[in-house]
């Protein structure tokens, strides 16, 4: 998953509906500020992009993740899955020898 239980249900206690996605992508299915967006709508998604972001960096996650991908019917923030830490990719190669 793009970030585990601890992510999604700080989301959700931040009023989103997370889910996530075969890709491996978080797709937040509301936005909890959808009055107030109907007529401020570029104010809200940069709200809703930062409070996102500041909900990763308190988990210990990469804020860079969440990004503006405005869809109708949806928050207009998508959390990417995480990236292949380098020293997890070296950690499950096998050792081929060496000192």
């Amino acid at each position: 998953s793009a970030g585990g239980e601890d992510l999604t249900a700080a989301l959700r206690g931040c009023g989103y509906e997370p889910a996530t996605t075969a890709g491996g992508s978080i797709d937040l299915r509301n936005c909890p500020f959808h009055r107030l967006a109907r007529e401020h709508t570029e104010l809200v998604c940069w709200l809703n992009l930062h409070l996102v972001r500041g909900v990763l960096e308190a988990g210990g996650h990469q804020p860079g993740r969440a990004v503006l991908a405005p869809r109708p019917g949806r928050c207009c923030v998508v959390v990417d899955p995480p990236e292949q830490e380098p020293e997890a990719t070296a950690a499950r190669r096998p050792h081929r020898g060496g000192p």
